[in-house]
Order: structure tokens, then C-alpha cells, then sequence
């Protein structure tokens, strides 16, 4: 017999519970609804075995053809919460509450519990903290509750504590649950998640990576693969570098253990394999031989492989010209370059696991060198040349003339536990914390509790962590480019809002001053928010393979987002001021200034400088709640200003 029919048969008696527990006298049982193809009983079966498309489909041309009747309504409500549709599941219970003010009024005596229990949970998973708060009251009687109920609400409020980030709270009321519950596999593996995920917002690491551990042994079917490997990701982005170095030994295991329970998931591991590379910062780098007079040559060439993507370096010590266009067909990239050697004892390399390149191999013919890449899948490409210019930070090369081979890998998130991704209709906003990890970014003169100086990359992570909290209470969808302390190079952070189809981009950083004028920094010279426009679109990659488009497709698009880009950054100039206390207030000139950043973008974007670190007074205000209300209010209003008048 199919297993999923046992299951069907256990929760049963949960789903009639449901339907009698608040039904009006006489409307109990299984019954149907003429024209509709309705049956109950059929609407029960397609539940119990998580066939929750086909329920739907029945159920909602009986709510349709009489939404006074309740019944449906319930079923209907139980395949929404089910499949994580929050918004719809709250819609539902609130018109059964509109028709029957009685529903909740029994809860403690297990009268209409589960109800109760979707529509507060509901709530807190769309973020709507003050809205749930508000019915925790109903259960007066905590001890009046069956078994299973108290556990299902001590599970909902460790989950409004966690969102709340409550976390000492957490912390307390898992451990206790742990101990005083018969919690299923499921409710326990969920609660060490949560565990571990406030432990590593609280920077108890040691104790986060041992719970992150005890999931990896536990979760027999592999239901929390891609969570523990937030986990791990949390805990690597959190740890200092001796930290780190302490528990890199474990963390790589528990990588590699998730490696190979996923085998069958062929993303997901690459994605794991990509973690252990950034984490061991794995590279391959092939060796030349001494030039001598063999003319123009390579003198360095490196396979790099990040989190997002993986780069190649060719460099030389004059120009790399290739062939235009390069040959691709789907799985090699060729790049014929004239006049050029590669003076090695091999021909070939093979790139590290999870790293999208099976391997880079060459030739040299007629005068010109054969570079392939070999992908390990069909993955967009870009070129770019370098002719003395800087590369991105961190990328370390001194060659003058250098070709950077740059093979996007599938999507790759940073750890967002907490994050409401679900309703992908809302408006959808990345922000983006500027600096981070070994890149503090400006200096403040202030120190805080530990006798540290204000960092600008700290300050700006707790300005958009809180911006978020905000912006979702206003019912718009907000994703971080970093919840941590590490750096996500320009191009990721570009890449992280393309993954999330973000309507728009915002940066958020704090402005600094030349020490020079060190003498002026606490005066209301250095007071005010300030943005940063680009005014050109900068240089242009080349494309080899790109799902966003053609390369005239993409210019386009750019060329558009430049002029939202401006007009956005002019709006905000006006409503940040015009919401901040004097002194704060100043009005400043917009700054033009060819942000690396905002090269790529081809959605609306914004610079803020939310204010000068090194003013003392503007730091007190930044940080403080109202300062940070204030200054919330002013990007708030001009989102929503920005948004009347795109239409």
C-alpha cells in the first residue's frame, strides 16, 4: 500500500478536527456542493497525500459558488498554509472570523486550535509581528491545551521570538522544549535549526556549528540540506580569521558530508563544492617557464572559484588581443589570441570541484595560441580586458595587460534564515550594505561598547537590517546583499539583486572626510545625507553567453536604468533631508562619481551616504531610534515617490 495513504489515514482525524471543530450546528460531515464538483471526502484524500494543486483546484469552485459555507473555506485554508501561501491563508480565516465571532473563542479548550494556530502563524510569516502579538491573549489557559496543541504553540512562539529577534528568548524556550516535549524527528531538526541560526546571530559560533553538526547527522532525509548549508555559510561569514582557523577543520567536514548526501542534486552540490573553495580558498595557478626569446607569452594564468563565480586570469606583460568573436558551443569557450605563447611543461589544467570549468587546456599553432575552457555545463561568460586599470578588490594581480574570463555559476545566496521570499508579487527592493568583512570602509571617532571604533561597514549593516524590518512592515519584499560581516565582491552584490528579480537597488554607506579637515569634522560642515550618481555607463564586458539578452538588448536596458538611476538618486536627495531633525537635515549636492558597482545594473538604483561617520552628533543620531526612523521615513517616501511617478 502507498505510503502516503498511512500518512492520509494519521492526520485524518486532524482535518475533520478542522472542519467540526468551529463548524455551525448541522453543517459537519462530508457533504458536496451541486455544479461544482465538490466532495469533501475527495478534498480530504488530496490533502492527506500533499496533492495540494489538485485540492485546490476542487476547492476553490465550491468557496466560489458559496462563500458563506465554511467548510471549503477551512480545507482551502489548510492547502494554503500548507504550501506556505500565508497572505491567501490569512485572507480565508479572516472571513470565517467576519461570519462566525466565535471561531477563537474556545481556543484553550482545543476548540478550533488549529485555526487558530494557521491563522497567528500566518502572521508571523509574513512579518506581521504587532498583528500576531495581538491574539496571543486568546490562550489564556496554556495548560489547558492537549499535548500536541502546546507543543504546536510553544513551536509558535519560539518562531515570533525568532523573528523579533528575540534571541536570548529563543535560545531559552528551545532548549526547554527540547527537554519537556515528545517532539517528532521533524519539530526537533527544525528547532536545532532555529537554535543554531540565533546562535549565529548572537555570535555564539561554537555552539551554532555544533548544533549545524547534529542536523547534518540527523536529517535522515536530507529535508534540511540547503538550511544547514546557510548554517555553515553563517558561521564562516561571522568568524574571525582565528575563529575560523579554529573551526575550519569541522565546518569543512559538515561541507563535505552535505556533498555527498547530495549527489543526486547536482546544483546543490556544486553549490557546497563552491562553499569548501571559498572556505580553503582553493585556486589552481600553472606555472611558466623562464621566457627567454621565445617573443610575446603568458606569464600567469589562474583559476579562481568564488561563491557566484568562478575567474580565470590570463595575464601578460603587453596587450592580449583575441580573435573577435570567440568561438562557443554551448560547453567550450575558444579564444584564439594572435602572437601569443604559454610557456609551460603542460597543456593542460583541471579546475576545482563545484567550479562550473571541468578543466582549461591550449595549443599553439601558426602563430597563435588555442585558449579553451571546458564548462562543466552550459553558463554565461563574460570577457573583460585590463590595461593597467585595477581589477576588483582582492583580485590581487600586478600584470599590466590581463583577460578576465568570468563563468557565472547558478544562483547563490547568502544566509538569510528569516527571509518572507514567498510572495514574489510585492515590489522587491535588495538592499545593500556597503564594505564588510576586511573592507571596514570609512573610520568614525567614536568608539562603542567594547571601546572600538565605529566602522562604517557595522554601522551600515545595522542600518539595513533595520531599513528591512521597515520597508517589509510596508508591505515591500527586501533582500540584504550581506546579513554578515564578509565581502561580497561589486559584482555578486549586482548579481544577488538579478537573482532576486529586484525592482530596485539601493547601497547604503556613510560618508567620511579628509583628515585635513579633521579640525571642521564635528562642526555643520559635515552634517547632511548625500547621494552618489553615475553619469556614464562605464565599460562594457563582452558577452559570449547570456540569458539577460543580447549585448544591444542589455545596452538598452542600462541606458534606461541609468536615467531611473539619476531620477531615483534626485528624489531621494529631496525626501531624506526633508525627514531628518536639524541639524541633519543640511542639504547636499548630489556627488557624481562612476561607482564599479552600479556598471552592471539594469534596474532603478541609489547611493546613499546616509551621513558623515566622523561627525560625532550625525553617528548618536544615526544609531539611535528615532534618527533611524527619521531616516527610514525619508527613503520610504522617496520609494514610494519614485514609484507614482514611474507609471
Amino acid at each position: 500500500m502507498d505510503r502516503r495513504f498511512f500518512k492520509y489515514l494519521l492526520i485524518l482525524p486532524t482535518l475533520l478536527f478542522i472542519l467540526n471543530s468551529c463548524a455551525p450546528a448541522g453543517t459537519a460531515g462530508i457533504s458536496g456542493r451541486p455544479g461544482t464538483g465538490y466532495r469533501q471526502a475527495d478534498a480530504l484524500y488530496l490533502i492527506g497525500q500533499d496533492r495540494f494543486n489538485e485540492a485546490e483546484k476542487l476547492l476553490v469552485p465550491a468557496v466560489t459558488a458559496d462563500p458563506s459555507d465554511p467548510e471549503p473555506k477551512k480545507l482551502l485554508t489548510l492547502v494554503y498554509f500548507r504550501t506556505g501561501n500565508y497572505e491567501a491563508a490569512e485572507k480565508l480565516i479572516r472571513s470565517l472570523t467576519a461570519s462566525d465571532r466565535q471561531i477563537f473563542s474556545h481556543v484553550t479548550e482545543n476548540i478550533g486550535f488549529d485555526l487558530y494556530y494557521m491563522f497567528v502563524t500566518s502572521l508571523i510569516r509574513q512579518n506581521k509581528l504587532n498583528s500576531s502579538a495581538e491574539y496571543f491573549y486568546l490562550v489564556s489557559d496554556v495548560a489547558g491545551l492537549s499535548k500536541e496543541n502546546r507543543i504546536k504553540y510553544d513551536l509558535m512562539l519560539i518562531e515570533f521570538d525568532y523573528r523579533s529577534d528575540l534571541l536570548e528568548s529563543v535560545e531559552n524556550r528551545i532548549r526547554g522544549a527540547l527537554s519537556n516535549h515528545d517532539l517528532t524527528q521533524d519539530q526537533k531538526l527544525n528547532l536545532y535549526y532555529l537554535l543554531s541560526s540565533s546562535e549565529i546571530r548572537m555570535n555564539k559560533l561554537d555552539s551554532s556549528l555544533e548544533n549545524a553538526i547534529f542536523l547534518v547527522l540527523n536529517d535522515y532525509e536530507f529535508k534540511y540540506s540547503r538550511k544547514i548549508k546557510r548554517l555553515l555559510d553563517g558561521i564562516v561569514n561571522n568568524s574571525t580569521e582565528d575563529l575560523l582557523e579554529k573551526l575550519k577543520p569541522k565546518i569543512t567536514d559538515g561541507y563535505r558530508e552535505l556533498a555527498a548526501r547530495s549527489a543526486d542534486n547536482i546544483n546543490l552540490k556544486d553549490k557546497i563544492l563552491r562553499a569548501v573553495n571559498t572556505l580553503e580558498n582553493t585556486e589552481v595557478t600553472i606555472e611558466m617557464k623562464e621566457n627567454g626569446n621565445n617573443g610575446s607569452y603568458i606569464n600567469y594564468i589562474k583559476i579562481f572559484p568564488d561563491k557566484d563565480v568562478t575567474t580565470i586570469y590570463v595575464s601578460s606583460k603587453d596587450s592580449i588581443t583575441y580573435e573577435n568573436p570567440p568561438l562557443f558551443d554551448g560547453k567550450t569557450l575558444t579564444l584564439r589570441i594572435p602572437g601569443k605563447q604559454i610557456l609551460s611543461s603542460v597543456t593542460s589544467s583541471k579546475a576545482p570541484p563545484g567550479s562550473g570549468v571541468e578543466n582549461i587546456e591550449w595549443s599553439f599553432k601558426d602563430d597563435t595560441l588555442d585558449f579553451k575552457v571546458n564548462l562543466s555545463s552550459n553558463l554565461n561568460i563574460t570577457l573583460e580586458r585590463s590595461n593597467g586599470e585595477e581589477f576588483e578588490k582582492n583580485d590581487g594581480l600586478k600584470d599590466k595587460f590581463s583577460l578576465k574570463i568570468n563563468i557565472y555559476l547558478p544562483e547563490q545566496t547568502y544566509a538569510q534564515p528569516a527571509a518572507a521570499d514567498y510572495d514574489e508579487t510585492k515590489f522587491t527592493i535588495v538592499l545593500d550594505p556597503g564594505h564588510g568583512g576586511d573592507d571596514p570602509g570609512a573610520l568614525g571617532v567614536m568608539k562603542d561598547s567594547d571601546g572600538k571604533l565605529y566602522t562604517e561597514k557595522d554601522v551600515n549593516l545595522l542600518l539595513c537590517k533595520e531599513l528591512k524590518k521597515y520597508l517589509e512592515e510596508k508591505n515591500y519584499r527586501v533582500f540584504l546583499t550581506r546579513d554578515g560581516d564578509y565581502y561580497p565582491s561589486l559584482h555578486e552584490r549586482n548579481r544577488i539583486a538579478q537573482n532576486r528579480n529586484a525592482d530596485m537597488f539601493i547601497s547604503i554607506h556613510l560618508n567620511s572626510a579628509s583628515k585635513k579637515n579633521k579640525k571642521y569634522w564635528q562642526t555643520d560642515r559635515y552634517y547632511g545625507a548625500e547621494l552618489i550618481v553615475r553619469n556614464s555607463l562605464g565599460k562594457m564586458p563582452e558577452f559570449i553567453n547570456f540569458q539577460a539578452g543580447n549585448r544591444n538588448e542589455w545596452m538598452k536596458l542600462r541606458e534606461k536604468a541609468l536615467g531611473q538611476h539619476k531620477k531615483l538618486s534626485g528624489i531621494l536627495a529631496r525626501t531624506i533631508p526633508a525627514s531628518l531633525d536639524k541639524p541633519f537635515n543640511a542639504k547636499r549636492k548630489i556627488k557624481p562619481k562612476n561607482l564599479v558597482i552600479f556598471s552592471g545594473m539594469t534596474i532603478p538604483h541609489a547611493l546613499i551616504e546616509a551621513g558623515f561617520i566622523i561627525n560625532n552628533k550625525t553617528l548618536k543620531y544615526l544609531l539611535s531610534e528615532n534618527g533611524q526612523k527619521d531616516f527610514f521615513k525619508g527613503v520610504l517616501n522617496g520609494i514610494d515617490e519614485y514609484r507614482k511617478g514611474s507609471y
